[in-house]
């Protein structure tokens, strides 16, 4: 069956900025310093004892009838130290149903890895833990010779374990507790991780580089001249304090004060408001600085002031369904840049399975008791619709309407010969051929939908209905390119909505 999963991550943002300080501290990412622990640096986890409060990239996963939650919460009776803690709400039908994870591993060949960690639960339970394949066929390579650890209440477990991977090095592995199914207690409960450790003495991190943030944040895309124009200054003084605002020739422009605002809750930080909007200049490359502030941040990226910052974002936009497009190939000057290009997806090529001969869904457990007779179509085209490599006529069917409706409005205003309306407008393959570029992007979605209504032949009962989408059987790995997707794909039923 098509497994549905709905993947909660508590997400991290750091905000990776462009200007860098004359003297750069390079570190490792999240370095924990843990006394009990091996070294961060050769760890291959990002986080293992939660100890900021933070999880990321450990997240939860429910599949096939499985609901969970999760935090970090405090220990009891131990302050300052934190664990992560998954809910289970639902067992759901499969030990896998309910999940906490942390992926992006590579375990290579030949290296000996030490698996370290403490688990414990509120009521008594079991904990499928594996160190695998991610996807398809799911090569499982340390999973405590396929048993499960017992969980009673009260006692902390603590494991230590060690294994040498034989296979071939393996970029696409997740660390994983499986704790669904049969191996759920009596819902609801709380299972606790903590000091989680995936040691490899051969491994070292990447070095990152540690980026300072400056003390006056301003819209990096940049101000429209006679627009409103503000900066928000992070500053620990209750008072006002002095701003020049420079060009790019160094020269203060307009100098001024801000505005004292206090705490900001969310990012706990004491801010000001800086309003220089009487400030209608056009340029490029304004800075702000703080004479009066005594750090080394107390300035502002650069930022431009232009009446045109937007007029790209159309064509930007519009160009999002090119990169979307399946079955062909995605190439310059098309793409817009050489890291942009890919081979076509799905076109029934190398490992793809490919939408030249789609079959109707399979009679399982999820379609069970739905009738339509089977056959398969030629569905290649179309959009994918998200980060996935599903196609899907609904959602599809939104854009086309509004790229026509965007297109008759021009058509009423005027407008039908400038921009993305005119033929030639757009950065796509069928420009310079007669029609609007905008319909000419939306008729490559349309033509999938044609494919994917159905025919007399294949159903006279249900002739001219479409089907919902085009999916495929099991959800592939974050980020895998369409032409890699080796998943089998099915039609998914016809629906009203279609």
């Amino acid at each position: 069956m098509m497994f549905r999963k709905s993947i909660s991550f508590a997400i991290v943002l750091t905000f990776l900025l462009t200007c860098l300080l004359p003297s750069t501290v390079f570190v490792y990412a999240v370095e924990d310093n843990s006394s009990v622990l091996p070294p961060y640096k050769n760890d291959l986890l990002y986080e293992r004892t939660f100890d900021t409060g933070l999880c990321f990239p450990w997240h939860i996963c429910e599949d096939s009838g499985g609901k969970c939650d999760f935090e970090v919460v405090d220990v009891p009776g131990q302050p300052g130290n934190k664990a992560f803690a998954i809910t289970v709400l639902e067992p759901g039908e499969n030990k896998w149903s309910v999940q906490m994870r942390h992926r992006g591993i590579t375990l290579e060949q030949g290296h000996t890895y030490t698996i370290r960690l403490k688990l414990w639960a509120e009521k008594a339970c079991k904990a499928d833990i594996k160190i695998g394949q991610m996807a398809d066929p799911y090569e499982e390579y340390w999973n405590n010779k396929w048993t499960s650890y017992s969980l009673t209440p009260g006692e902390v477990l603590e494991i230590e374990e060690t294994f040498t991977m034989i296979a071939p090095t393996d970029d696409t592995c997740e660390f994983t507790f499986h704790l669904g199914g049969d191996k759920a207690g009596t819902v609801p409960y709380r299972i606790f991780l903590d000091d989680v450790s995936l040691y490899d003495p051969e491994f070292t991190k990447p070095v990152i580089e540690e980026l300072k943030q400056p003390d006056v944040r301003v819209n990096q895309v940049g101000y429209l001249p006679e627009g409103k124009k503000v900066a928000t200054v992070v500053c620990d003084s209750n008072q006002p304090v002095k701003w020049n605002l420079l060009n790019a020739a160094g020269v203060v422009v307009m100098e001024g004060f801000t505005e004292p605002i206090g705490l900001d809750e969310d990012s706990q930080d004491k801010v000001h408001w800086l309003d220089f909007s009487d400030f209608t200049t056009e340029g490029i490359g304004y800075r702000f600085e703080l004479p009066t502030v005594d750090t080394v941040t107390n300035y502002s990226h650069p930022f431009d002031i232009r009446s045109d910052i937007y007029s790209q974002m159309k064509y930007d936009a519009l160009s999002f369904f090119y990169h979307k497009r399946s079955g062909i190939e995605i190439k310059m000057p098309y793409a817009g840049r050489e890291d942009l290009v890919r081979p076509a997806g799905h076109v029934d090529k190398g490992e793809n399975m490919g939408d030249g001969s789609v079959p109707t869904w399979p009679q399982d457990d999820e379609y069970a008791g739905i009738s339509q007779k089977n056959y398969s179509k030629n569905v290649i085209g179309g959009w994918y619709d998200a980060g996935d490599h599903g196609k899907y006529v609904v959602n599809g069917g939104i854009a086309v309407w509004t790229m026509m409706n965007q297109y008759e409005r021009a058509k009423i205003n005027g407008l039908e010969d400038w921009g993305p309306y005119k033929d030639g407008g757009m950065n796509i393959p069928e420009q310079d051929n007669g029609y609007p570029d905008i319909l000419d992007e939306a008729r490559w979605q349309i033509e999938f939908f044609k494919k994917m209504q159905v025919t007399t032949s294949e159903d006279s009962s249900i002739a001219g209905m479409v089907h919902h989408k085009i999916h495929d059987y099991r959800w592939t790995a974050l980020g895998m390119l369409p032409h890699e997707d080796p998943q089998p794909r099915y039609l998914r039923p016809v629906s009203t909505a279609a």
